[in-house]
């Protein structure tokens, strides 16, 4: 299972290539400072307007994850990878970005805590 972060913005640019992403990958969905829902990939990319769409369920949380919470275990876990987080925890323009296994864990980790 590979995990993925979609900030949410004006815009949205995809960095992953949507062929790569697979069923039961799962998608956080990033927001004003939180991570509001977990969406699992039910169907991966297919052709369509877009050039492609994935078709992804997803669960909205009642309590929210902030990522300042978070993030300073997850910055030991980053390292030198790319990572759709400044250094400050700051996030990336809007857009679909892969993260870390070990960073996926942690969100999830803080989601069933909570």
């Amino acid at each position: 299972m590979n995990y993925y972060i979609i900030f949410q913005n004006k815009t949205c640019k995809v960095e992953p290539n949507l062929e790569e992403i697979s069923e039961g990958d799962m998608i956080f969905t990033y927001s004003v400072g939180t991570i509001v829902s977990v969406g699992t990939v039910v169907k991966k990319a297919y052709p369509s307007n877009e050039p492609y769409a994935l078709e992804v369920q997803y669960e909205w949380l009642e309590k929210k994850v902030h990522i300042k919470q978070i993030f300073a275990r997850m910055r030991q876990m980053l390292g030198e990878e790319t990572t759709p987080f400044a250094q400050q925890g700051r996030r990336a323009k809007g857009g679909l970005y892969p993260i870390s296994s070990s960073c996926g864990e942690l969100i999830m980790e803080k989601i069933l805590a909570d």
